[in-house]
């Protein structure tokens, strides 16, 4: 499974200049220094020829199941420090992440959005700064409340620690037990709304 991005020239500018992902986008596609000879020479052609854009790089990274764990207090601390501090200091939220947000609920006109908050391990759910979770409810509080998705919240979905692959994310066995809750539960939901 591949991860698409909404970075393009419109969120483009909401990037820090020096982010190392600013940095390493910069040198491959658009100076066309290439990480990866083979699966580059489509990226290299176009940066020769001047035609290269954002989408000839359509996705940013994958999910394969995960059969091991990596379950530690200080691991999953580790985990929420990379994504929510920057030298001790919380971060603000992300423009590039409320884009994102924006551009996926608009998308209700034309689908049915569903947002789902997958499970998080107990440790992990402590660790998420009081601001962000905030801002990320009053978001989620909105769309609801004008009709432009439906929410489903299992942050808390009991599991074993074993299930967890790391902080936020579930390995194979977990992945699994969840699936079938989830599964059932989203035909529960349709069903309703069908009668």
């Amino acid at each position: 499974m591949k991860y698409y991005k909404f970075i393009d020239d419109e969120t483009d500018p909401l990037i820090p200049l020096f982010n190392s992902d600013r940095v390493l986008s910069y040198l491959k596609f658009k100076a066309g220094i290439p990480f990866n000879y083979l699966d580059d020479l489509k990226f290299i052609l176009k940066n020769m020829l001047g035609t290269i854009s954002y989408k000839d790089f359509d996705y940013i990274g994958g999910w394969s199941p995960q059969l091991s764990n990596n379950i530690s207090r200080k691991s999953i601390e580790t985990k929420a420090r990379f994504y929510f501090y920057d030298e001790n200091r919380e971060v603000n939220v992300s423009p590039i992440a409320l884009e994102s947000i924006r551009r996926i609920f608009s998308l209700s006109s034309s689908v049915q959005v569903i947002v789902i908050n997958t499970p998080k391990h107990k440790i992990f759910r402590q660790h998420v700064p009081k601001k962000i979770k905030q801002k990320y409810d009053s978001i989620i509080e909105n769309a609801i409340d004008n009709g432009q998705i439906q929410y489903i919240d299992y942050s808390d979905f009991v599991l074993n620690d074993i299930n967890f692959y790391d902080g936020d994310h579930l390995n194979k066995s977990g992945s699994d037990i969840f699936s079938k809750t989830l599964s059932s539960d989203i035909k529960k939901s349709f069903l309703k709304k069908q009668n």
